[in-house]
């Protein structure tokens, strides 16, 4: 697990997070009037947003290297991103 927090113009924002097998656990607090952009680890993945599915392939990909992402507004976010394993004989 792992953890940061800075000190913004808005208030405080901070993210933690914790692998688990299969399993990331990423909990984000986003400065009143602010927003942040979470852009998904390398891989294939199922996510979770607040306890609701979320359907990754319609995030946006807004990195250079392509990878999605979703905008997250202020307040507190729980996300849960699960590995997706690509089908058996696929490449």
């Amino acid at each position: 697990s792992a953890q940061a927090r800075i000190d913004t113009p808005y208030g405080p924002a901070s993210i933690d997070w914790a692998l688990a097998g299969r399993s990331l656990t990423i909990d984000v607090e986003i400065a009143p009037g602010a927003r942040g952009w979470l852009v998904l680890p390398p891989g294939r993945w199922s996510a979770e947003h607040d306890g609701e599915p979320a359907e990754v392939d319609r995030f946006a990909v807004r990195e250079p290297d392509g990878r999605p992402g979703m905008e997250l507004g202020s307040g507190s976010h729980h996300v849960v991103l699960a590995a997706v394993e690509p089908a058996q004989g696929s490449a």
